[in-house]
């Protein structure tokens, strides 16, 4: 299995630094634990759990086993998640909140029945980045509505959206297509490793900007213009 790792370490070395900067905001945030609040809290969880899939993905393909359920799986996991930490986001608009429960119901559901039905990842994917970017620009119209926050560069959330919606809209197009892109029997190599590097990469970024919310958490409370922070 060592041996096995060190191939594919060699072979798709960004695919594991991908893997572990998942970690990087969880350390952050680890760091700044006194900080968190319960939505915070969320964020951390999405980014443990996601390297804990991976970590499961990286098992299966050292034992060569076959993974297109497996992702289905866990996509809808991860669209639970992101729904929770945008539903407690939204809690003082009655109407947002309810767009992100039914987005997020509708994508949970999608995401299961495609599951089950052992469908393309390409549904479960589309799907995931969709209400990502719904929800993220939700986010961003609700910050600027509201006018409470004194410096956007000092908001959490504001860096883990950022995340959310590099990463999502950067790789919307790739996952339309990922169950042919990202197959390496339909794919040439060059064009696989093209577009999975670009995946990396993002996803590379996107806990960056996450890893950047956690750091500045520290002044997310004092930077409202109302107390009531959210």
């Amino acid at each position: 299995m060592i041996q096995a790792l060190k191939n594919l370490f060699a072979q798709y070395p960004l695919d594991f630094y991908s893997h572990f900067f998942l970690l990087l905001p969880v350390l952050i945030a680890i760091y700044r634990r006194e900080y968190l609040t319960i939505i915070i809290s969320i964020v951390v969880l999405y980014f443990a759990i996601r390297f804990i899939e991976e970590s499961v993905f990286l098992y299966y393909a050292v034992k060569g086993k076959h993974m297109h359920s497996l992702n289905n799986g866990v996509l809808a996991v991860d669209i639970l998640i992101v729904g929770e930490l945008y539903y407690l986001t939204f809690k003082n608009n009655p109407i947002v909140k309810k767009i992100t429960v039914f987005a997020t119901a509708a994508a949970f559901l999608i995401t299961l029945c495609n599951y089950m039905l052992n469908g393309p990842i390409s549904v479960s994917n589309t799907i995931m980045r969709l209400l990502c970017i719904l929800l993220a620009f939700a986010y961003f119209n609700k910050i600027l509505s509201e006018n409470r926050i004194r410096k956007i560069w000092l908001n959490t959330l504001f860096w883990v959206s950022s995340g959310f919606m590099i990463y999502c809209m950067g790789t919307f197009m790739r996952s339309l297509f990922s169950d042919y892109l990202l197959d390496p029997i339909k794919t040439p190599n060059e064009t696989y490793d093209t577009f999975l590097a670009m995946d990396q990469v993002l996803n590379i970024i996107k806990c960056i900007l996450a890893a950047v919310g956690m750091w500045v958490s520290k002044s997310d409370r004092d930077n409202y213009i109302s107390q009531n922070n959210v």
